[in-house]
């Protein structure tokens, strides 16, 4: 089973730069880290200054195309796996995904 992710967790735009999402609610933690539910992460923004010849920097989640748990909810929202990816608003449109989960303790399908 994926780990969930945590705001300890480490994701990155297409372009390798971080993922800022914050937890809207800390109602389940890991490690002292707030999980994080699919919420979280289409309110999430970039840190992303890619630049170059058809290239514009991330700026926020497009979408969540996969890799949200069917067995754990908080507050009626899904949490999020390392297995999650998506889009985001910049280009070249390839996905943000998972580097790192930050935690190997809560498991979710």
């Amino acid at each position: 089973m994926p780990a969930v992710l945590t705001a300890a967790s480490k994701l990155v735009c297409p372009h390798g730069f971080a993922m800022l999402a914050t937890p809207g609610a800390a109602l389940v933690t890991v490690d002292g880290a707030a999980v994080l539910v699919g919420a979280d992460l289409l309110g999430a923004t970039f840190a992303c200054t890619a630049s170059g010849p058809g290239i514009k920097p991330c700026t926020k989640v497009g979408s969540i195309d996969a890799g949200l748990a069917g067995t754990l909810r908080i507050r009626d929202e899904q949490a999020a796996l390392a297995t999650a990816f998506g889009t985001t608003d910049g280009t070249p449109p390839t996905p943000w995904h998972v580097t790192s989960a930050g935690q190997t303790k809560l498991e979710a399908t």
